[in-house]
């Protein structure tokens, strides 16, 4: 049976990503929580939403996105 302890943490969890899409951010996040149900982080990361707005560049590939895409390919396809 599902009690109003249950909904605490969902309802938090909607309540930030309301919050994200009322400052024009994408309405997803995280929360994560320990098994007593206490909230660990409620703060969005700075990293990805810096005050000017702007994204930071990425590159889209590279030698290490390479590399870490080589290694469960290869060990699929590994000979038995």
């Amino acid at each position: 049976m599902i009690t109003p302890a249950d909904e605490t943490l969902p309802r938090r969890a909607i309540g930030i990503a309301a919050r994200a899409v009322e400052q024009g951010d994408a309405p997803y996040d995280s929360l994560p929580a320990a098994p007593d149900g206490a909230a660990l982080a409620t703060d969005q990361l700075i990293e990805l939403n810096p005050e000017s707005g702007q994204w930071p560049t990425v590159a889209p590939d590279g030698p290490a996105l390479f590399e870490e895409a080589r290694v469960p390919i290869e060990r699929y396809y590994r000979p038995s």
